[in-house]
């Protein structure tokens, strides 16, 4: 029978357990060694604290260090068992400590105690736990009992810090992310102590090591390393002894980690955009708005050939414009194209950020989404609206791509694509639109022609307005505008609108929807749209549709159920008075009346 020296300790026995061995050689490490060794053995602080990001390593550098000093036995409580235990986690180290000395005195055995995620001490139990390690933190060398702590700086500062008696117990040691050519060294590590588990021909492509760290330092911001790294390399690794069991062939190769890759962060490292494909994509979506279009690819053709700048967001923008006129809806394409889907778009509504105390909120917020997804469209909406304070925050993010969030941390924003819209210069975009007038079908060259010739006039609204500082202004790579929207862009608007309707009707109550044609005369020009340029937009179209039209339908549709057909017809007149303006007496009518000149889709 194999006798185990905690029999006698139960609470040792069930919360404390041996430290399990580093399976790989230590690296990089050697000042923290030396430091966590050398507090051992200091008189009064003999406690040493890793303070280090999640993914640096601080349970490694114990369990690496636990080989090199067989003269003390090192364990790891177990935090989580004493939370969820029946008993105050206070009470539970009191017992800890106390059986920890009498198993000194019997068996004269130097303990090293592990404490990970020790800010859990203070959270917990009214923070009693730490108050009754407290006494015998000075005391190590007299009960062979030494304590070795491991969180985060942020977890310390909001949990420890303030207790300095505890504090000053202990000796803190930083553990800054290891170096490239350290977390090179524990990838080959890794390799070499796999092989045998590898088919025997498999193929470790060249440079796949450095390939794995730059990419993982791109595209995994919120892991540090050798974690992220790590990570990659296992998922590989995984695919290459797994692959049999498919049918497959894995290599240790840029295939491989591509695959990898793509699953766990989201990301086709071999995806290239396709800019004439994406053209064509905007100029189908979006209506009537040439100089922006072509301002946005111009713009990507740098990023494609890498002739941006390496050390700024990968692009950003400030639309300008009326409300609805595609600012938005270009983001969306921009954010599909290039990052895959449309949902990689990070939005805020800068509304939320008018007070000057709201920049710590602002802060926190784009720099938790950036550090979760690194990789996005950025949205900034409407960005007037924002206090100053606010605004100014993105200086430094378009000046040096990264900002400092509230804990500290570092936040990248070189794989983003920063978008900032702004209804200014509104008085500018009623003159264009007064132009314009109601009845011309405006091609895409005097559209171009027609906004040229006004922007110096939008560029002077923008500096007149607090909201954008010279220095914010001229950090901006692209400032665009979106002009209002010409009468035959509004009843195509209103025709794929009136056609989504016409489809959503049937599929919802299997009821057909007969138009007009006056229904489209009706919804640009017979509601005051065509003579307010402030409502000349494809947003104004869809409320009209949905108050005037939508909701008519679905009245008759619950007063009529038996009902299949409707006729959506026009009573009333319009009538074009000048070329910019329209009177109109027209309503419109739901029924069974048949309509004059269907509408045809």
């Amino acid at each position: 029978m194999v006798i185990d020296k905690f029999d006698n300790y139960p609470t040792l026995k069930k919360y404390l357990h041996p430290l399990d061995d580093l399976p790989r050689p230590l690296i990089g490490r050697n000042d923290e060694i030396k430091r966590f060794i050398s507090t051992l053995h200091n008189s009064i602080m003999s406690n040493p604290c890793i303070l280090g990001y999640p993914g640096t390593g601080k349970t490694a550098l114990v369990q690496g260090i636990k080989t090199m000093m067989p003269d003390f036995k090192f364990y790891e409580i177990d935090l989580q068992s004493m939370k969820s235990s029946n008993f105050p986690m206070g009470s539970i180290m009191k017992s800890i400590t106390s059986e920890l000395k009498s198993l000194y005195t019997e068996t004269g055995e130097k303990n090293i105690v592990f404490i990970d995620e020790m800010h859990m001490l203070f959270m917990y139990d009214g923070g009693e736990p730490a108050q009754v390690l407290k006494p015998d933190l000075s005391k190590s060398a007299e009960h062979g009992i030494y304590f070795a702590f491991a969180t985060t700086l942020k977890e310390y500062r909001k949990y420890v810090a303030g207790d300095e008696a505890f504090d000053e117990r202990m000796v803190r040691i930083s553990l800054p992310e290891l170096s490239s050519e350290s977390v090179a060294k524990i990838l080959n590590n890794m390799v070499l102590a796999e092989r045998d588990k590898l088919p025997s021909n498999t193929r470790m492509e060249q440079g796949i090591i450095q390939k794995i760290i730059d990419l993982s330092d791109r595209y995994i911001q919120s892991e540090k390393q050798p974690r992220k790294s790590m990570t990659i390399l296992d998922n590989m690794l995984g695919n290459v002894k797994a692959a049999h069991y498919f049918d497959a062939k894995y290599e240790l190769d840029t295939i491989n980690l591509s695959e990898v890759l793509k699953y766990l962060v989201g990301v086709d490292i071999n995806w290239s955009l396709d800019i004439p494909n994406l053209e064509k994509t905007m100029n189908r979506r979006i209506l009537a708005q040439p100089v922006a279009i072509e301002a946005v690819i111009n713009r990507l053709y740098l990023m494609k050939t890498e002739l941006n700048d390496p050390d700024k967001p990968l692009g950003s923008f400030l639309f300008t414009g009326p409300t609805g006129v595609g600012k938005t809806e270009l983001a969306k394409i921009l954010s599909r194209f290039l990052f895959g889907k449309e949902g990689r778009m990070i939005r805020f509504d800068m509304s939320e950020y008018a007070l000057p105390e709201s920049v710590d909120k602002l802060r926190e917020r784009i720099a938790e989404q950036v550090w979760s997804e690194p990789h996005n469209v950025i949205l900034i909406d409407e960005i007037e609206k924002a206090s100053n304070e606010c605004s100014r925050l993105f200086l430094q993010i378009l000046d040096d791509a990264r900002i400092t969030d509230n804990g500290g941390r570092i936040v990248s924003f070189k794989d983003t694509l920063i978008i900032m819209t702004t209804n200014v210069a509104q008085e500018v975009y009623k003159g264009i639109g007064e132009d314009m007038g109601i009845l011309e079908n405006i091609p895409n060259k005097k559209i171009k022609k027609m906004l040229h010739q006004n922007i110096e006039l939008i560029y002077k609204s923008l500096e007149s307005d607090s909201s954008f500082p010279v220095e914010l202004l001229n950090r901006i790579d692209v400032i665009t505008p979106f002009g209002p929207l010409p009468s035959e862009i509004l009843k195509k608007i209103a025709g794929i609108r009136l056609f989504e309707l016409k489809n959503l009707v049937w599929t919802k109550q299997n009821v057909t929807v007969h138009f007009d044609k006056k229904v489209l005369d009706y919804v640009v020009h017979g509601n005051d749209v065509g003579n307010n340029t402030s409502r000349n937009n494809g947003r104004t179209v869809k409320n009209i549709i949905d108050s005037d039209v939508s909701s008519k339908i679905a009245k008759f549709i619950l007063d009529n159920p038996s009902n299949r057909d409707i006729n959506v017809n026009v009573s009333g007149i319009i009538a074009i008075n000048t070329p910019n303006h329209a009177i109109s007496t027209a309503e419109i009518v739901v029924g069974i009346d048949s309509v004059d000149k269907e509408m045809e889709f």
